[in-house]
């Protein structure tokens, strides 16, 4: 019996133009191998810019923790730099939007080692310090750049101007705008708008508060907001006038109930004619410092740590806004920490007044106030607090 392992070794030994090509490999072409690397490394190219993209539709999307996620792997398996650090960056901004400045300040030191990127990765992070308002840390690492000569001096000017403007450092803001050329578009206009905020009308708090105290709704109206001061006007007045209807008809469990309940309306009412003094003065700040950009030709730049915020809620949650917000600030602390839900009675019940307004907000407070008891989690799901504690699960619908 013929062994095939022999006939092989022998055809090897054979001149190369008589060997079997079954046996024996064609010679190598060097130009398709260095095609098909070409194609290869083309393929692993275009994979990653579609994951860096679908990634970045993620964080335009406002998904930062799902964008987050999916950046942390991209980077582990990422290899090209330029890549590498495009997707640091987007993930600084991921962090800062969901409040991990420390994960963010990482993320964007991790890009600025990246040879080639470090002027791009810290006036990236300046720009994202000041879309989210932490204006002392964007104008540190402008400073940082000047300090390199990474970044031009009017530039410099312009980008601190902007962060002590939201800031409301008109004096601070004024002397970095001298420093900019007249010739640069919209400086003149700016400087002269800048000169105006000395003559905005503005509503003092205190005066507020106690135009409220005197007489409740008073202060709001005073602020520009007079709706709210009816509202606020008729609650307290029709709680004033059940206190005084009970203890005249010798109810005095009543009235008690009665006066238990006012505390916090008229905390709330004192607490809200400030609060809308305050976003008042915001409102007419705001509208020079929108000016002053629009002159510049900068888009503005959204505030998420400014008090001002314009009510999304309806008008008639106000009064109870204020009342609870009185309440957490204030009261909680001898009164809170029994509720067995989660979100508290507190946090419930502002956020039920938020979404639904006054009226059917109380009567969702009150149903959770009488399902607050221990048997509460035999009923819902549970989860434990900040404390250890077994609470229940009751978020409003």
């Amino acid at each position: 019996m013929v062994d095939p392992l022999k006939v092989v070794f022998k055809q090897s030994l054979a001149r190369p133009e008589s060997r079997p090509s079954s046996v024996w490999p064609r010679p190598i072409n060097e130009r398709a191998v260095i095609g098909c690397q070409f194609l290869l490394d083309l393929l692993i190219l275009t994979t990653s810019v579609a994951g860096l993209r679908g990634t970045r539709e993620l964080c335009t999307q406002e998904k930062y923790w799902e964008c987050a996620v999916e950046l942390n792997r991209f980077i582990l398996e990422e290899t090209n730099p330029d890549e590498r650090a495009e997707a640091l960056l987007l993930l600084g901004d991921a962090y800062l939007e969901l409040g991990e400045d420390s994960k963010a300040r990482d993320a964007y030191e991790d890009a600025m080692e990246i040879p080639g990127h470090r002027a791009t990765a810290l006036r990236r992070m300046g720009d994202a310090y000041l879309r989210r308002g932490n204006h002392s840390e964007a104008i540190a690492v402008m400073d940082h750049l000047l300090t390199e000569q990474a970044v031009p001096v009017d530039d410099a000017a312009l980008f601190k101007a902007r962060a002590f403007l939201y800031e409301e450092e008109w004096a601070a803001a004024s002397a970095q705008l001298a420093l900019v050329p007249e010739t640069h578009d919209g400086v003149r206009d700016a400087r002269l708008a800048l000169e105006g905020v000395q003559n905005l009308p503005r509503r003092s708090p205190a005066l507020a508060v106690g135009l409220s105290a005197i007489l409740p709704g008073a202060g709001q109206a005073y602020a520009g907001r007079p709706l709210d001061g009816i509202q606020t006007l008729l609650i307290n007045g029709l709680l004033a006038t059940g206190i005084g209807f009970a203890f005249t008809k010798g109810e005095p469990v009543a009235g008690s109930a009665l006066i238990f309940l006012t505390v916090p309306f008229y905390g709330g009412n004192l607490y809200n004619a400030h609060r809308h003094a305050d976003d008042y003065n915001a409102r007419q700040a705001r509208k020079v410092i929108e000016e002053i950009d629009s002159k510049l030709g900068f888009q503005p730049v959204p505030r998420p740590h400014s008090s001002s915020r314009e009510p999304a809620q309806p008008t008639s949650a106000s009064a109870g806004e204020g009342a609870i917000e009185f309440y957490q600030s204030f009261l909680s602390r001898h009164w809170g920490g029994r509720c067995a839900f989660i979100p508290s009675c507190s946090r419930y019940g502002h956020a039920a007044v938020m979404k639904y307004g006054f009226l059917r907000g109380t009567i969702l407070i009150g149903a959770r106030l009488l399902r607050d008891n221990p048997s509460a989690l035999a009923y819902y799901p549970l989860t434990r607090d900040a404390e250890g504690r077994l609470r229940a699960v009751d978020p409003v619908e």
